[in-house]
């Protein structure tokens, strides 16, 4: 039985790419994780289709609606109803009319969880991303509607090593072929980024249409390859920052100002894991990015480890009044106040200390400490850059800023101003006596 599972996995995910002994490894291993928990289910939706995988994978609500796919899965042909853009389905009552928006946004994702169909998405990296562009290739109509594309890579330790060179040289010919992309997600293995541009420069790719770009680890060479953004984030998680100092942007600093500057149209710029900020790095981004309105800085704005007390508070006083050279900036969003560097390190990060009859003691004292960090925090960005519209910590606005006649900020509004411990008593009500509270009774 395990032998039968295995060969019809094989089939559905196609073993014509790559090494078979590879293959096997990876569709044994995830397979004997994968049977317990969403197996059956994505292979039944799966096994007799008729249709592209990549349509299976739309993030689309009429595609979601499962008695939609069993109508197509009956049609004659489902996949020229799909993908031929000038095709009409006619006599149809209305749910069933295809949405002229269902090729909007595409994805290329090989890991996957908790999809709204109650599946998941586990497969082989490479093999994934040869055969949805093979399938997005023979479907005329997504290349002509996608204006979103997501791509994001996810090796495991059985995917092959690298790329085949004709995935990499079919990557290219599909992104040419998409005339209405605007929004790119680049999310490829930091190791790999330089064998897609030197390929994409070899091919002279440029997505001319792309104006929101999305960017992943070591992967700023898609910056040039999209010259019109205005738009630009660097996507890494926070948690990545933390513990791997050495596999930052920084490493090629000098590199991503420059491409950066090759960005005339760049109005917003959302950028994080950096060592740390500091006044000459915030200097030089106003400098490479003169057209910058909005800038969002993620991770830590210092190094908390080196400067703390009046020192810190200083510091990053100094990294937000560089940014008053950046005279076309209106909006700046801070990082998390645990990431200021103003004396707030998150609270506990167990979630036991949160738990039980008192947990809520805890909940209020590290509230507190983000209200000090962000009263604290927006006040120095207010003072350095009274001129700005909006300043956000972790994307959180005020409830008010009131100015005086000249337009200097006097007084910044939260919902906890002037009513901390009645605000933390809301958020965060003791427990009565009776009350059962994780498992526990309240006496």
């Amino acid at each position: 039985m395990r032998i039968d599972v295995l060969s019809l996995y094989i089939s559905l995910v196609g073993c014509s790419h790559g090494s078979t002994l590879s293959t096997l490894l990876y569709l044994q291993h995830r397979l004997l994780y994968l049977l317990p928990h969403q197996l059956s289910v994505h292979m039944t939706s799966l096994v007799e289709t008729r249709l592209p995988v990549f349509v299976h994978d739309l993030r689309h609500s009429w595609i979601e609606d499962k008695a939609n796919l069993a109508w197509l899965e009956q049609r004659p042909d489902p996949l020229h109803d799909l993908c031929d853009p000038s095709g009409e389905i006619e006599g149809q009552p209305p749910s069933r009319v295809i949405p002229r928006d269902l090729f909007d946004r595409l994805d290329i994702d090989n890991n996957r969880y908790q999809l709204p169909r109650g599946e998941s998405v586990d497969r082989h990296a490479w093999i994934n991303l040869q055969n949805r562009l093979e399938e997005m290739k023979k479907c005329p109509a997504a290349l002509q509607q996608v204006t979103y594309l997501n791509l994001e890579i996810f090796l495991s330790a059985f995917d092959e090593v690298d790329p085949n060179e004709n995935t990499i040289e079919l990557l290219a010919d599909v992104l040419l072929s998409m005339p209405n992309l605007a929004m790119l997600r680049w999310n490829i293995p930091t190791a790999f980024n330089p064998r897609f541009e030197k390929t994409f420069a070899r091919r002279g790719v440029k997505l001319m249409g792309v104006t929101h770009l999305t960017v992943g680890s070591k992967g700023h060479f898609i910056i040039s390859v999209c010259p019109n953004i205005e738009d630009l984030k660097n996507e890494i998680p926070v948690h990545y920052c933390s513990w791997k100092p050495r596999l930052r942007w920084e490493e090629s600093i000098d590199v991503l100002l420059q491409v950066f500057s090759g960005a005339k149209k760049l109005r917003n710029l959302s950028i994080g894991c950096m060592d740390t900020w500091s006044p000459e790095f915030a200097r030089e981004i106003v400098v490479a990015v003169p057209n910058l309105v909005q800038l969002t800085m993620m991770g830590q704005l210092i190094n908390t480890w080196s400067e703390s007390g009046m020192e810190a508070t200083a510091l990053v006083h100094s990294v937000l009044y560089a940014l008053r050279e950046a005279h076309n900036l209106t909006t700046l969003h801070l990082p998390e106040s645990y990431d200021l560097g103003l004396g707030f390190d998150g609270g506990p990060f167990c979630g036991n200390a949160y738990m039980g009859p008192s947990g809520y003691l805890t909940s209020r004292q590290t509230m507190r400490g983000h209200i000090t960090a962000v009263d604290q925090g927006i006040l120095l960005a207010w003072t350095a850059l009274p001129h700005l519209k909006n300043i956000t910590i972790a994307g959180t606005p005020p409830v008010s800023v009131q100015r005086d006649e000249k337009g200097q900020v006097m007084k910044v509004t939260h919902e906890w101003t002037g009513r901390v411990e009645q605000y933390l008593e809301e958020e965060y009500p003791a427990p009565k006596k009776g009350d059962i509270v994780d498992g526990e009774l309240v006496t």
